[in-house]
């Protein structure tokens, strides 16, 4: 019984470890780009916790900024800054984008 108990430990242990792995390892999974009209790096760089930073909509929304996210129920997530943006009324450049899954959050929670 002991060596039953173990040997079926040692599967579970396994598939855990495969989960983790294949979660940890997961191209696929969406990630977190950041925008701030103050960002001071280069476009599109890693910036902390983020996959990319961004000073501009445009840039990010553009054909070299954030891709599409994974799913639906896994959306890439573009996260404001406080701060003034310049929009299409402004730059002239439409911020019309046909990429699937991308969530924009504001982090002050106030969208007025």
């Amino acid at each position: 019984m002991k060596g039953t108990f173990k040997q079926a430990l040692g599967h579970w242990f396994s598939i855990v470890a495969a989960g983790l792995l294949a979660v940890v390892c997961n191209p696929s999974l969406a990630g977190n780009y950041y925008i701030d009209p103050n960002y001071a790096g280069v476009e599109g760089a890693p910036f902390g916790s983020y996959v990319a930073a961004y000073k501009s909509i445009t840039t990010a929304l553009g054909s070299t900024g954030m891709p599409a996210g994974a799913s639906a129920s896994n959306p890439n997530r573009l996260v404001f800054a406080p701060g003034v943006y310049n929009t299409a009324i402004t730059t002239g450049v439409s911020l019309s984008n046909s990429r699937n899954n991308i969530a924009l959050v504001g982090l002050t929670g106030n969208p007025g």
